[in-house]
């Protein structure tokens, strides 16, 4: 399973929804579902958007993102 850590980094970088939203370049309703998602069964993200996130972040794809064996 692919867990989303997203929600967790938004929020010690200070990020709202909007404002991700703004500086990555996707619909509000996108960056809120990647930032309440807890895994890929909550909300399914293609690896454009996980790329403009990490851009915004500066970070790399496994400070967002966590695969765990079911």
């Amino acid at each position: 399973m692919i867990k989303y850590k997203i929600g967790n980094m938004a929020k010690s970088k200070g990020f709202s929804a909007r404002r991700l939203a703004d500086a990555a370049g996707v619909s509000p309703n996108t960056a809120a579902l990647l930032i309440k998602a807890k895994n890929h069964k909550d909300y399914n993200v293609c690896t454009d958007v996980l790329d403009k996130v990490c851009t915004v972040f500066g970070c790399r794809l496994d400070d967002i993102l966590e695969y765990r064996k079911r």
